[in-house]
């Protein structure tokens, strides 16, 4: 298109930073900050914040280079996404995660995009979910479903939300949003903040040119999460949502929780003895810690429509 930037252009562009989270996932990290190095986009910073990883992670990102930004405490996602968003210093952050390889014109193809509309805030890219299961292999672009769930789609123009693995945001729109959600732990957090971008009427897109490898790996910060999970996530985002969301009512809210909650309970309840059965105490402790959340995350619903309407 001719209004995208051309090479030529590239020298004269904006500063973009490039932030990566990661937590005790080293070796994948690596691979991600070396395809990094290999971005055809010069004027780009790169933050890289460690949430108290324990394993070889500070080596892999002194030897890259790159700003090392450690937290000694498991801040989990929202803060932890903060802290690079305080630190940055880019007229857009580019999100890629650290079990994630971008194509080398990643960087070119979100500003390209950004270009043609500048009211856009917010861009998520083509994701190539490898090795993950069916249900997973269109992760990263979803709509909203039921009580807030997410539903996958495989066609990124029709989706509304985009996982953070793949993302591009402008600086500035974050600070007048007030940044994160310090509460978003478990995830959430950047539907939340899209949520939030698009009552201060700004838009959402798909830059389909801007592209990643996501590998799968075990997530080293919600697996086995004990009660700041995904499912808490949920429920707090869409009952801090209602008053943006067409009708709302809270009895079909409880309705439709307790529904989700029979299916998350069978789901626990099968993993736990599927775990017995193939005598995996890793799938059993993981299983029961999900169980206990499915019933923990319905009793504090009412702590949550309390914090939800400060």
């Amino acid at each position: 298109m001719d209004s995208y930037l051309s090479s030529s252009d590239l020298n004269n562009s904006p500063l973009v930073t490039v932030a990566v989270i990661t937590r005790n996932r080293a070796d994948s990290l690596k691979r991600t900050l070396d395809a990094i190095k290999k971005l055809d986009y010069s004027n780009y910073e790169v933050l890289v914040v460690d949430n108290a990883s324990t394993d070889h992670t500070k080596e892999v990102i002194y030897n890259s280079g790159y700003k090392y930004l450690f937290s000694k405490k498991n801040n989990g996602f929202a803060k932890t996404r903060q802290i690079a968003v305080d630190t940055a210093k880019g007229e857009y952050i580019c999100w890629c995660d650290d079990d994630c390889v971008p194509d080398p014109d990643w960087i070119r193809s979100f500003l390209q995009c950004f270009q043609i509309n500048p009211n856009l805030s917010l861009l998520g890219g083509f994701v190539h979910n490898i090795n993950f299961p069916e249900s997973l292999v269109f992760k990263g672009k979803s709509k909203l479903g039921l009580n807030g769930q997410l539903i996958f789609v495989e066609n990124g123009y029709e989706a509304e939300y985009f996982g953070n693995l793949n993302l591009a945001v402008k600086r500035c729109d974050i600070h007048k949003i007030n940044g994160y959600d310090n509460f978003f732990k478990g995830g959430y957090e950047e539907i939340d903040l899209a949520f939030r971008l698009k009552i201060i009427e700004k838009e959402v897109g798909f830059c389909f040119q801007a592209r990643v490898k996501h590998y799968h790996n075990d997530s080293s910060f919600k697996k086995g999460r004990f009660f700041y999970n995904g499912q808490l996530s949920r429920i707090y985002f869409y009952l801090k949502s209602r008053h943006h969301l067409k009708d709302f009512s809270y009895w079909v809210f409880f309705k439709n929780e307790l529904f989700i909650l029979i299916n998350d309970l069978k789901r626990s309840i099968r993993g736990i003895f599927s775990g017995i059965k193939k005598l995996d105490k890793n799938k059993i402790v993981i299983y029961s810690v999900e169980l206990l959340n499915s019933a923990l995350c319905r009793l504090v619903i009412p702590f949550l429509i309390v914090k939800s309407r400060k």
